[in-house]
């Protein structure tokens, strides 16, 4: 049994994770557990059983790091404990018949050629050999980050450097990478809508994650959407063995409100291998508390009018299934998240009117027919075969199902938003297409060539319930009544179609270069709709072309320290529907025609990786043309950009016991207001972030209890004075108040 203590921020989380059972030897037997260098167990580890002349035999380590080898015969073995992020361990072990040998298994930090990321390239490939910033973040490190219910978007935020810091809340808005917006895949299925409601890292469940991958930086290679970077969550592998099963229940509270902070989850999995055919099967369901905050006041639960992960039930079931045979692959993901907060809470409308200058309050007695929340359904086939005519070829096609709810706002005082009192909602569905073949050339240095088409159809609409506002007003805020459904943003169909080629070449030992290209086209056909305001626009056509490029080489100057320099450019088109929903009268859709926006980024880096000691530091400086901001009115502002900034890891094991390392962020960003080539504005602080540090210091205190201490830091940013700056319109915009300081502690411990 495993006990997991986690405190931090008043928050006391217990885990529970049965160890597999252990038959009886027939003959002899090898069992162990495969743990990292700062004592944490790791799961999904393959461990392989050789001997000559015998058939390897093969395991994965379960969710406590446990694998298990029965009925092998007496005799000489070799055991290899490998997982991507760190060094393969390769250990000579004795069987003898009717015994069971025990081995632990220490796991180090891999080499710069060790570690491999697929979403740089959209083909495995190691860090060493990419010129730009990646973080991994493996399993093993995302079940303990999210253990004190955090949201995805909250636990990357403090780990990820170049990304805004956390939300509290199951938005992403105003959480960028580098200053621009950033694209959410699911095994390579986007999560992103047209009506872009940045809620795309709260659509599948932590339990059902392998690995995170982030690409920071522009980049061609995935095209519309990625000017920030990319965030691809690679989920769960199939079993290799037996059938392992794995029950775990979480349980938690804040230490100064227990009563109305409990939060609990309870997540059963399934995974193993039978001949050709594998399996990894699970399901979950949690109920997360109220959050308080640190004046023991409770945070209302929509703490920023975009959705709140307090006082909500989540429901998640995930299944993959694949099938290998005459040396190709077929792949079945199945992935369905549900998220709905039932809550008695909400912020009091008084204190809205003071926004700035003190907190938010809650008000108790909510009653609402449509509680926020969300659902979120993947079906995404694969295909690979490896060998055909010198290429690999990747396949698959997939179906996203996507709806989302907000909390109800009162706009009577707004003239452009009908003068109602509404409750919005998002309904999407997308599906599409991708192709990618790895060519390999013959000869000394193997230029290597990743081609492809991507295509993807999607149906975006958000439409409102408007609510009665008598009920809302006799209960001060607290009653919504649904009295009928209007169109907001019409129904838009958008269209995809890109196709791209990526060289990678060799042309010495210690030099790597990289570069490629992607064209794509995108139609959005937006139908005939009416605003709230009740005058009817026409809909129309909008045709957008982009031709992104990159370029990079990696110069190493050992096996453990290489530098890369990188030019890489993405793109992405306005959110449309927002400046759609509020269109002036006589407005026409053919006049809207804005520009997709390129951005060229610039990035120069160094990285270091050794036994004891790995670093990164890497600078970069992007500008785009017609850069996209947003006016209080939801008036599109088009105009040149410029960010620049600093980030760095360190990560340090003195000795087998410690483990402690940091990450630093400092970027900031202007646009020329008026197009005269002098940048004098500075970007809202909704896109540029506050300055951050993370720190965390780990320690295996015995053989089985580990503890572990983090901080995160966010400095000030005031950038717009007292007053705040006057946006292009000559009103005061959002995001462009100071940003406060704030310090965040969590302390882990664990007993084995």
């Amino acid at each position: 049994m495993t006990r997991y203590f986690s405190c931090g921020l008043a928050a006391l989380v217990l885990a529970l994770a049965p160890v597999a059972s252990r038959a009886q030897a027939t003959s002899g037997a090898i069992s162990g557990r495969v743990a990292d260098n700062s004592g944490g167990l790791v799961p999904g580890a393959t461990v392989t059983l050789e001997r000559p002349g015998a058939a390897a035999r093969s395991a994965q380590t379960d969710g406590n790091g446990a694998f298990r080898f029965e009925g092998i015969p007496a005799g000489a073995y070799t055991l290899r404990i490998s997982l991507s992020g760190f060094a393969e361990d390769v250990r000579p072990v004795e069987v003898s018949a009717g015994q069971e040998r025990k081995v632990e298994v220490t796991l180090r930090p891999a080499g710069l050629k060790e570690d491999v990321t697929v979403t740089a390239t959209r083909t495995p490939q190691e860090i060493a050999a990419i010129p730009g910033s990646v973080t991994v973040i493996p399993r093993r490190v995302l079940i303990e980050q999210t253990l004190p219910k955090s949201g995805l978007g909250d636990t990357l935020g403090k780990m990820v450097p170049g990304m805004a810091g956390p939300q509290q809340s199951d938005s992403q808005a105003g959480q960028t990478l580098r200053g621009r917006v950033l694209s959410v895949l699911i095994d390579g299925v986007p999560q992103s809508t047209t009506r872009n409601v940045q809620r795309d890292l709260e659509t599948i469940d932590p339990s059902a994650i392998e690995r995170i991958e982030v690409l920071r930086g522009p980049t061609a290679i995935y095209g519309d959407g990625a000017t920030g970077g990319v965030i691809n969550i690679i989920t769960r592998i199939p079993g290799a063995g037996k059938a392992q099963f794995t029950t775990d229940l979480d349980l938690g509270s804040s230490l100064t409100h227990p009563d109305g902070s409990v939060s609990g989850r309870v997540w059963q999995s399934a995974s193993g291998k039978k001949d050709l055919f594998d399996y990894s099967l699970s399901g979950s369901f949690e109920h997360v508390g109220g959050f308080f905050d640190a004046e023991g006041d409770r945070v209302p639960p929509d703490p920023n009018n975009q959705g709140g992960l307090a006082d909500s039930d989540n429901l998640a079931g995930f299944a993959k299934l694949g099938l290998d045979f005459s040396g190709q692959r077929f792949q079945l993901m199945v992935n369905h998240a549900r998220r709905r907060q039932h809550t008695d809470f909400t912020t009091d409308p008084a204190v809205n009117t003071q926004a700035g200058h003190q907190k938010a309050r809650t008000l108790a007695g909510l009653d609402i027919e449509e509680p926020q929340g969300a659902d979120n359904t993947i079906v995404n086939l694969e295909y690979r075969r490896p060998h055909v005519l010198s290429s690999e070829v990747h396949a698959q096609a997939y179906y996203r199902d996507y709806a989302s709810t907000f909390f109800p706002r009162d706009f009577r005082a707004v003239a452009a938003r009908g003068n109602l009192v509404y409750q919005s909602f998002v309904e999407s569905t997308k599906k599409g297409g991708r192709l990618e073949i790895a060519t390999s050339f013959e000869g000394a240095r193997r230029p290597v060539i990743v081609w492809g088409l991507d295509a993807t159809l999607e149906n975006t609409a958000q439409p409102v319930w408007v609510l009665d506002p008598a009920a809302y007003d006799q209960s001060r805020g607290l009653v919504f009544r649904i009295t009928g459904r209007r169109s907001w943003t019409p129904p838009m169909d958008q269209r995809n179609l890109a196709g791209f080629a990526h060289l990678e070449w060799k042309p010495l030992d210690r030099v790597v270069l990289r570069g490629g290209v992607r064209h794509e086209r995108i139609k959005v056909d937006v139908d005939d709709f009416t605003v709230l305001q009740g005058f009817a626009i026409p809909g129309g056509r909008l045709d957008y072309r982009a031709t992104p490029a990159n370029a990079g080489i990696v110069v190493s100057a050992s096996q453990s320290l290489n530098a890369f320099f990188n030019f890489s450019q993405g793109f992405s088109i306005a959110d449309i529907g927002l400046v759609l929903r509020a269109a002036p009268n006589g407005f026409t859709v053919n006049r809207l025609r804005p520009e997709a926006q390129v951005v060229n980024n610039y990035e120069v880096g160094m990285r270091l990786s050794r036994r004891a000691v790995s670093a990164t530091i890497s600078g970069f400086y992007n500008t785009s043309k017609f850069g996209v901001t947003f006016a209080p009115d939801f008036t599109m502002v088009r105009s040149p950009e410029r960010i620049y900034g600093v980030e760095t890891t360190l990560d340090a094991s003195p000795d087998d016991r410690l483990r402690l390392g940091l990450t630093g962020t400092w970027l900031e960003g202007k646009f020329d207001p008026n197009r005269t080539g002098n940048y004098t504005a500075y970007l809202p602080d909704d896109r540029i972030p506050a300055p951050k540090v993370s720190f965390y210091v780990d320690h295996q205190t015995t053989p089985r209890w580990r503890n572990r201490v983090q901080a995160f830091y966010s400095a000030e940013r005031d950038r717009f004075g007292a007053q705040g700056q006057p946006d292009l319109i000559g009103r005061i915009g959002f995001g462009l108040a100071r940003i406060e300081p704030y310090f965040l502690v969590d302390v882990f411990s664990y007993l084995n």
